[in-house]
């Protein structure tokens, strides 16, 4: 991402990348902010992250980024400081996160990227990558 002075993705075509971005081997998320006062939800997600969420493309986008998150208060204030930092700073690298599939499966992030997705001067989203996970029974 620009943020971090890395490309994406590196030799891949402009006309060819969603395709390539779908069918990458990483998990790529994308929640969009609301103005309304509602809390953030998925907008765009890849083929990775749905198989690593155990879940689909209509069951995911639309859903609360929070609900990736166990419920608990300190994993989900924990959650809040870093995506606050992200809005503040613009990214945070060097995450490591515990996350739920939708079949409750959990599982640890590793080294995940966030960032801001602006529009103009207006930020209207975060998306986050990740790379390197670890299944709990592992």
């Amino acid at each position: 991402s620009q943020k971090f002075n890395k490309p994406l993705m590196q030799g891949v075509e402009i006309t060819s990348i969603a395709k390539e971005v779908w069918n990458a081997p990483f998990v790529l998320l994308f929640h969009k902010l609301r103005e309304d006062g509602e809390l953030p939800t998925f907008s765009y997600v890849n083929k990775a992250a749905l198989k690593l969420f155990e879940t689909t493309w209509d069951e995911f986008v639309g859903m609360e980024s929070r609900n990736t998150a166990e419920a608990e208060d300190e994993v989900q204030s924990e959650r809040d400081e870093y995506l606050a930092k992200a809005l503040e700073e613009g990214c945070v690298d060097s995450l490591e996160v515990w996350r739920i599939s939708q079949k409750g499966t959990r599982f640890l992030l590793k080294d995940v990227e966030l960032w801001n997705i602006d529009s103009g001067e207006a930020t209207i989203g975060q998306a986050a990558i990740c790379r390197e996970w670890q299944y709990e029974d592992e």
